[in-house]
């Protein structure tokens, strides 16, 4: 127990296989289609990310605050199209906040966070720092059965830097929006 909440921490090591396959294909007049592509492919070992975090709860609400970090660790190679590891150290501070009424089945829990991104040193590329806010409505239709609603927002704060930014000062954003069916 901590400030009466409780102290949690996680490792996630991913392990992936990314599949990248691009195609350019240009209609010519004189020389009809000309193409080119690309494949790449390769199971690799991701970042690993440490998180700790304190949880309260009262009734049917329940939250946290906590701090997670990206450590450099993964199966990068320069160049190569299908990595999962991002090579870079990233440290994301966020809070979280669930409604949970049982009785009823409605689940209704969002998180928010700020992600400050540091310079993959393979590429001399820097990530901008970025915010993000994650939501999901979930309705359990029986006990092990659920339908949902989730949405995320993401907007990058400070702008892509470095040598390796070769396409200019790049900031992303994303709404998205979709459904979620669960089974336990």
């Amino acid at each position: 127990k901590i400030l009466g909440g409780n102290l949690a921490f996680s490792l996630t090591v991913p392990v992936g296989e990314p599949r990248v396959n691009a195609n350019l294909l240009v209609n010519s007049p004189r020389f009809g289609p000309i193409g080119v592509g690309v494949t790449d492919k390769n199971a690799n070992l991701s970042d690993f990310f440490l998180q700790s975090f304190v949880g309260w709860q009262s009734g049917n609400f329940h939250w946290q605050l906590g701090v997670g970090g990206v450590i450099p660790s993964g199966t990068y190679v320069a160049g190569q199209l299908s990595n999962a590891s991002l090579n870079r150290p990233a440290l994301d501070v966020f809070g979280t906040f669930t409604w949970l009424d049982s009785a009823i089945g409605w689940d209704l829990s969002a998180a928010v966070g700020v992600t400050f991104n540091q310079t993959n040193t393979a590429t001399d590329y820097k990530s901008g720092d970025e915010f993000h806010l994650e939501w999901a409505a979930t309705k359990y239709i029986t006990k092990e059965f659920t339908l949902g609603l989730v949405g995320y927002y993401y907007q990058q704060l400070t702008a892509d830097s470095g040598t390796g930014a070769r396409l200019g000062a790049f900031e992303g954003r994303v709404i998205a929006l979709g459904g979620s069916i669960g089974y336990t």
